[in-house]
């Protein structure tokens, strides 16, 4: 379930994201701990599917088209902190829209990096 202010950060980015052209990528992540015994997710990887599918659905509501969005649920595999950080537990647990490159196969061959970081290597 979306929080207020999810909910607000949401309607805020929509009109500017149903204006691009772009595919969007909705990420769902969560952090280290492991999800509750006997609760309504199995492990992290549906726990962080479900909150893609989310945001994913909240969008759609506020009309960016189906065919546009697609969600991925990466589990506690993409931390943006490491586990010793204070902060670990609520920053890990998030949900990252990543508007995908219309750029061509050349254009993006250009920009190693790009891929790299996403994967999680080095450029």
């Amino acid at each position: 379930m979306l929080r207020p202010e999810g909910r607000a950060i949401l309607d805020a980015a929509a009109p500017t994201l149903t204006g691009l052209p772009n595919m969007l990528r909705v990420e769902g992540h969560a952090n280290h701990l492991p999800v509750s015994r006997g609760g309504p997710w199995p492990s992290n990887w549906e726990l962080s599917a479900f909150r893609a599918t989310t945001v994913l659905r909240y969008l759609s509501s506020d009309g960016i088209p189906d065919a546009r969005m697609y969600a991925a649920g990466y589990g506690s595999t993409q931390p943006l902190v490491p586990v010793t950080d204070p902060t670990a537990i609520s920053v890990n647990r998030r949900v990252d829209i990543v508007v995908l490159s219309t750029a061509s196969a050349e254009a993006n061959a250009l920009l190693p990096g790009i891929e790299a970081a996403h994967r999680g290597g080095t450029p």
